[in-house]
């Protein structure tokens, strides 16, 4: 018969409370460009898409960080270019360029008026 090894206890380690520090609120030090102010405006635009309620253009964009004065999105449906471009018409331009979709503000030029 085969004795069996005696069973060391266990011994607990001591438990230590942990202390934090305690967080100060310090602001995000992030860059604003152009292109993230563009998304914040137009992330909640609602988008007519398959005939369905409460579709916004954050469920169907994604941005990327490509240029700072313009925002790059990829789409994840190519059903929602033509959706977009409704959506946005008259403050914003879009445009399909390889795979991205690119964003910006319309630029209205100033004319002087013609004196006659």
């Amino acid at each position: 018969m085969q004795k069996k090894p005696p069973v060391k206890p266990k011994v607990a380690s001591p438990i230590t409370p942990q202390v934090h520090a305690p967080v100060a609120s310090v602001p995000q030090t992030t860059n604003v460009t152009e292109a993230n102010k563009i998304w914040a405006e137009i992330k909640d635009v609602p988008l007519q898409l398959f005939g369905l309620p409460n579709q916004f253009v954050s469920q169907f964009c994604t941005p990327v960080p490509v240029e700072p004065n313009r925002l790059f999105v990829v789409i994840k449906n190519s059903a929602t270019l033509p959706a977009l471009e409704t959506a946005l018409a008259g403050k914003y331009t879009v445009e399909l360029v390889d795979k991205f979709v690119i964003v910006a503000r319309v630029v209205h030029a100033h004319v002087p008026p013609v004196k006659k």
